[in-house]
């Protein structure tokens, strides 16, 4: 212990400063018995320094999964070694944390190792964020991943359908700049709820005439993987209606409705874009990739039931899923 002397008396100022300390600070003689126990290490372990002293360390500390590193790390120290690292610690109430361990010999005046002192702290917090971080670059990669086999996917189906380069173009840009807006959304709002009805305005409020389109439903959350595919389906809907349906004569309106209801116990969505007082609507002869796009790929990653509905009267698309 370090001491100094002064007017006032004969003053201890070793405990002084370890109590300060916002570590967990303990020292044992060879054995291992707890020698020393400061303030900090109470809070930490919850254990009074009047409950611990005089046991043995490896009894009192570690969690019974890191034993045997306990064990390494006091013999270590024993053998004249620093010990640094991480390491599972135990509280008095039985529950375990990760903590950040640094133990060294203690020595007397003669140089030979008399005990361990360590200090230790607390990185719960520091180990959350890691598994945050890791977690969000994860996400960041197969989001990436996903992008460009969707990009991969829009250029080599557009080609197939385009009747020339110019509309090659076109359809690819368009196409595109709904994965953008969708891209956007999922960046800016990340590990934000999103709406429903907020994503159908990013989607289409750049293009639909605000007095075209009736808003009908209840407040409903997306997960993000739905983020995309749906931004895609509203993308593909309204480039039909510009097409061939509702937006291709000025009087043509478009109604987007929704509710909740359950499906197998589950919260599900039912979805509806309906087209009306547009031309009247003919089923195409032949497929085009717009709609295989929305009944087979946007349908399998929204793990949702699909419906066309050419209605002479104006196309209807409907959409059932688990939420």
């Amino acid at each position: 212990m370090y001491s100094f002397s002064g007017d006032d008396g004969y003053l201890t100022l070793a405990p002084l400063l370890l109590d300060s300390l916002e570590q967990a600070v303990i020292a044992t003689d060879l054995k291992g018995t707890i020698l020393y126990w400061n303030r900090f290490a109470e809070t930490l372990h919850g254990w009074r320094a009047v409950e611990v002293l005089g046991k043995n360390v490896l009894e009192i500390k570690p969690a019974d999964q890191s034993a045997s590193e306990a064990r390494i790390l006091l013999q270590t120290v024993l053998d004249g070694g620093k010990w640094t690292g991480e390491i599972t610690l135990r509280r008095k109430d039985g529950s375990s944390f990760p903590a950040f361990v640094t133990a060294s010999p203690l020595y007397d005046a003669d140089r030979n190792i008399i005990g361990v002192a360590s200090a230790c702290h607390d990185i719960s917090q520091r180990r959350a964020m890691e598994r945050r971080n890791e977690m969000a670059l994860a996400e960041q990669a197969h989001r990436l991943k996903n992008m460009l086999t969707v990009v991969h996917s829009l250029a080599r189906q557009t080609a197939k359908q385009a009747s020339s380069t110019d509309d090659f173009m076109a359809s690819f840009s368009s196409r595109l700049s709904a994965v953008a807006a969708a891209n956007d959304l999922l960046i800016q709002g990340s590990g934000q709820p999103t709406g429903l009805e907020d994503l159908a305005h990013v989607a289409l409020d750049p293009l639909l005439d605000a007095n075209r389109i009736r808003f009908t439903g209840p407040k409903v959350v997306l997960e993000q993987r739905m983020i995309l595919p749906f931004s895609m389906l509203l993308h593909e809907l309204y480039t039909n209606a510009a097409k061939y349906g509702a937006l291709s004569t000025p009087q043509g309106m478009i109604d987007i409705s929704w509710q909740q209801n359950e499906l197998e116990g589950q919260p599900s969505l039912v979805f509806e874009w309906r087209e009306s007082l547009g031309p009247s609507v003919k089923p195409p002869e032949k497929r085009g990739f717009g709609s295989m796009l929305i009944e087979r790929a946007i349908a399998r990653e929204l793990n949702a039931d699909i419906a066309l509905v050419f209605d002479p009267a104006g196309v209807c698309c409907r959409l059932h899923t688990k939420l």
